[in-house]
């Protein structure tokens, strides 16, 4: 029986799954903010990317920072095409109080959207 992805071994899953996300990588994205889980796998290429990813939990959440970014949300994991692909100027992880928050920033006073930063939102590091 075949994998649904057309792999049929634990290597064949790997080398799809590092040629999807290389792809992503070759697109230009250097965040991923998702609602879904991400796993063991795909987070050890992402780290090998330098690609930062950010958990959201509530697809409320996620849409207003798709606003923000003029990003759009994809379904499923795919290369976003240029017009799919957003910008953000900077995201980085601050303290405020106690709670640490991962703060996107537009420097282009064009954009009509406050974001709040995202209070307990699960965030990997990427160190290059």
């Amino acid at each position: 029986m075949l994998h649904p992805l057309g792999c049929c071994t634990a290597q064949g899953e790997e080398e799809h799954l590092e040629a999807q996300l290389a792809a992503i990588r070759d697109a230009g994205a250097t965040v991923i903010v998702t609602s879904g889980r991400v796993g063991d796998m795909a987070m050890h290429f992402l780290n090998k990317f330098g690609i930062l990813v950010l958990k959201l939990t509530s697809k409320h959440d996620l849409r207003r920072l798709c606003r923000t970014c003029k990003a759009t949300a994809l379904p499923r994991l795919s290369p976003p095409t240029a017009t799919e692909l957003g910008h953000c100027d900077e995201v980085v992880m601050e303290e405020i109080g106690d709670t640490t928050v991962t703060v996107f920033r537009q420097h282009d006073d064009a954009s009509q959207v406050v974001t709040p930063p995202f209070p307990g939102a699960q965030c990997t590091v990427n160190e290059a």
